[in-house]
């Protein structure tokens, strides 16, 4: 137990390691205990790798019911990042950064439009088109 705390910490700082992702999941997914001094933000990354095994992406939805607390703190890391990159004090670091983007994590998201959203959207400018040509503006 006291060796994985220890691997866990090189992991963290970004030393090398012999604790992999997949070893870290199969410990949390045991309820594995990281020490009384694991912070809230290894708790959530082991959150986030869990739900990258389950899901395959680190794409957690804004109302993620099963684990809102999960949802919130992937939010607060954007949050932090725009922080960060913005000169302002923040909790983000270079090492959560570079694990984080290990995973695939994305700072920004947008709506993504699927392709009948798309149809739907060139067909009411097709419409707002032809308003203008018969009235001579889009009001």
């Amino acid at each position: 137990v006291a060796a994985q705390r220890r691997e866990y910490r090189k992991r963290q700082s970004q030393s090398k390691t012999q604790l992999t992702d997949e070893r870290v999941l199969k410990l949390v997914e045991l309820g594995f205990d990281w020490g009384v001094h694991a912070s809230n933000w290894d708790l959530r990354y082991g959150d986030l790798l869990e739900f990258k095994r389950k899901f395959r992406h680190v794409d957690v939805p804004g109302n993620y019911k099963a684990n809102p607390a999960l949802s919130d703190w992937v939010h607060r890391q954007r949050s932090a990042f725009k922080d960060l990159q913005s000169g302002k004090q923040s909790g983000m670091t270079t090492e959560r950064v570079q694990a984080l983007e290990t995973l695939g994590f994305k700072w920004s998201i947008g709506r993504v439009l699927t392709e009948g959203r798309k149809k739907n959207w060139y067909a009411r400018l097709k419409e707002l088109q032809a308003y203008k040509k018969e009235f001579g503006d889009v009001n």
